[in-house]
């Protein structure tokens, strides 16, 4: 099968049923997609043609100036335990300092089972750390809870 910005776009429809989306929004024609949960978490989805890669990102919230030192370290750690997290990787986006959480697949790999899983297990991730972010609990690196972990 020939990996399309069509091909994609069926299997993230394809997939909604099963994660209970409210949408599936295409930015077309551009190879980005919204996926909307019903708990208004957005997951972009960018579909890198050159990589073969399908890129996973969501928003998870801006810290708050007193804690932001501790979670930049946590964040740098938790990238560091890539093996560990399946991939899941931190970053800041540079224009209000709010925390992005991010993951990518191999579009080729990818097969309806596959994005329910992945896409299942990254949404409940986003949760549990926009979670902490909300309550200003930074975890402490070698004490990360397993619910941040693997996608």
């Amino acid at each position: 099968m020939t990996i399309s910005v069509e091909v994609i776009g069926a299997l993230l429809c394809d997939v909604a049923p099963a994660l209970d989306l409210e949408a599936v929004v295409h930015h077309g024609p551009a190879a980005e997609w919204d996926l909307v949960f019903p708990d208004e978490r957005l997951v972009e989805v960018v579909w890198q043609a050159d990589t073969g890669l399908l890129v996973l990102e969501t928003a998870l919230g801006i810290p708050q100036d007193s804690d932001a030192a501790a979670l930049h370290t946590l964040l740098l750690q938790y990238n560091q335990l890539w093996r560990d997290t399946g991939g899941l990787r931190m970053a800041l986006n540079g224009v209000d300092g709010g925390v992005q959480l991010g993951f990518c697949l191999s579009a080729a790999a990818a097969d309806v089972n596959l994005l329910v899983n992945v896409v299942g297990n990254f949404h409940a991730a986003a949760n549990a750390w926009s979670e902490r972010l909300r309550q200003a609990v930074v975890p402490a690196a070698d004490g990360m809870m397993a619910s941040f972990l693997r996608v």
